[in-house]
């Protein structure tokens, strides 16, 4: 029922048949990801890949939790990194697949410990992401996790909610710069 663009489109490349073509890629909150050949658009999709699960679409528990991270990209040789929404029981949670550039297919996907709001960052080699009060640094060629940072709870009691999410979320894209990760979440 909302279906429209909320995150940002991605620039990339890939190989197909051959041939290198400049592609575009964006989240719609239908649950599917779109990637378009940038020279020609009315073309429609060269790919696309479903983001979202059909139980986390059809669940009330997960109905005001649409998709709207940007996705990431290293470039040329590496993934595409895209967030998502599974129905895991009775609660929501975030997804995060690396897609092959030129088909769209998964080269491996994980379960987040929350949902993604926020960009989802890319370098060679390492992926960062918030995914609801925990920030995960991930391998970008297995998905393992490398890194994982929670918000202590005694933080989060004592701010308010924002924007109706829960306090302690990491809703900024990470940033890095350097050696360094950078990252804020809700309460400051």
């Amino acid at each position: 029922t909302d279906s429209d663009f909320g995150a940002s489109p991605m620039l990339f490349n890939a190989t197909i048949g051959g041939v290198n073509h400049q592609l575009v890629g964006a989240e719609n909150k239908n649950g599917v990801y779109y990637a378009l050949d940038r020279d020609n658009l009315a073309a429609g999709p060269v790919w696309t890949y479903v983001a979202e699960n059909a139980a986390a679409l059809a669940s009330k528990a997960c109905e005001n939790l649409n998709t709207i991270s940007s996705s990431a990209w290293a470039g040329q040789g590496t993934p595409v990194m895209v967030g998502g929404l599974a129905l895991s029981g009775s609660s929501c949670i975030g997804t995060l697949a690396a897609l092959n550039p030129t088909t769209g297919q998964p080269e491996w996907q994980v379960s987040l410990q929350g949902n993604i709001e926020g960009a989802v960052t890319e370098v060679p080699g390492l992926v960062a992401v918030g995914s609801g009060s925990h920030l995960d640094v991930l391998s970008s060629s297995t998905g393992t996790t490398l890194f994982s940072y929670a918000e202590p709870k005694s933080s989060r009691k004592k701010s308010k909610a924002i924007y109706g999410a829960p306090v302690g979320w990491f809703w900024a894209p990470p940033t890095i710069a350097g050696n360094t990760l950078y990252d804020s979440n809700q309460d400051g």
